[in-house]
């Protein structure tokens, strides 16, 4: 229903749908709140509790019962239309008022991302192989500054898969930019792709020579968790389903593999209420292998919790009949 205190770059925000709440302080939220009593009722036991940790509230509380001894802080509702602009380092939280909401904006400075970033994302090919060109031309200087390189958070590759832009990843391709890059942060752009829900992209960087089941550094999530986490269908249903030329046959992803955290594809899927997605990756007899790995305690009693009920039963019913 909306986000707890926190602070990060500056960044704005357009309200497009629904209404928005939002409360902003200028300090640090923990300090008035440690000296401050704050009831906040407990559902489980129908009365009232002690909190001292605005960063640990249900943003939505501050609604009914605002904080006391909050210095310096403000609220107001961003209704469609409106757009909110949150200084560097101001602590801020928000609630949404309505059933659902979307907001469109950016966080940082574009001023400070690379000229080959800004192309991308301005779907702008000549700036982007000027941009190239000028830095190939910059190397070949002693005087040499990485400092856009190093201050950028992903890669332009990473960026052209976020917007699903083939025409760009192609000409990174061309310009020599490695699309196998893979981080722990961002993955790889096959990852990026993947949860974005571009299906060009995604064909064409597995055409690219990337492995569709490569694990990110770090989490070992594979595009197929990015895609069913999130209910890209179309996605997922292209890495099931890919046909690889190589070998002349059928070769999907392999829907069994599971993240650092031992969760699959599935997994995510059914907690996240996602009915088509595990409906896909049930399916033929790789689906109903990973059935009988599936813990019983598990993601169906999580998915009956988050209330997807139906899901629930369809996971039981299809798990019993294994």
């Amino acid at each position: 229903m909306g986000t707890r205190f926190h602070s990060h770059d500056h960044s704005w925000l357009a309200q497009l749908h629904g209404r928005k709440l939002w409360y902003v302080h200028s300090g640090d939220a923990a300090e008035f709140a440690a000296n401050e009593e704050h009831p906040v009722s407990d559902p489980s036991s129908g009365s009232s509790t002690e909190s001292h940790d605005a960063h640990q509230e249900d943003a939505c509380s501050y609604h009914k019962h605002p904080l006391k001894g909050a210095i310096n802080m403000r609220h107001c509702v961003a209704s469609p239309g409106d757009i909110i602009y949150i200084p560097i380092s101001y602590e801020h939280a928000t609630c949404n008022l309505d059933r659902w909401t979307i907001g469109a904006g950016w966080m940082g400075d574009v001023g400070d991302i690379s000229m080959a970033h800004q192309a991308v994302l301005d779907n702008d090919e000549a700036s982007l192989r000027a941009s190239f060109a000028i830095k190939h031309l910059e190397e070949s200087q002693p005087q040499h500054d990485m400092a856009d390189e190093a201050h950028a958070p992903e890669s332009a590759v990473h960026l052209a898969a976020f917007t699903g832009n083939v025409d760009m990843l192609k000409a990174l391709e061309e310009l020599g930019e490695d699309l196998h890059l893979n981080t722990e942060g961002s993955g790889s752009a096959l990852h990026t792709a993947a949860g974005w829900g571009h299906v060009a992209a995604v064909e064409y960087l597995v055409n690219a020579r990337m492995h569709p089941d490569m694990a990110q550094t770090g989490s070992e999530s594979t595009p197929l968790h990015y895609a069913a986490s999130v209910g890209h269908a179309a996605v997922t249903r292209w890495l099931l389903s890919r046909e690889d030329s190589q070998q002349n046959e059928e070769a999907g992803s392999d829907r069994r593999l599971k993240d650092q955290q031992g969760t699959s594809a599935l997994d995510y899927a059914a907690t996240n209420g996602h009915e088509e997605i595990v409906e896909l990756l049930m399916a033929g007899a790789a689906g109903k292998h990973m059935l009988k790995e599936v813990e019983d305690t598990t993601v169906a009693d999580i998915a009956e919790q988050r209330g997807y009920k139906g899901m629930a039963r369809r996971l039981r019913e299809a798990r019993e009949k294994q």
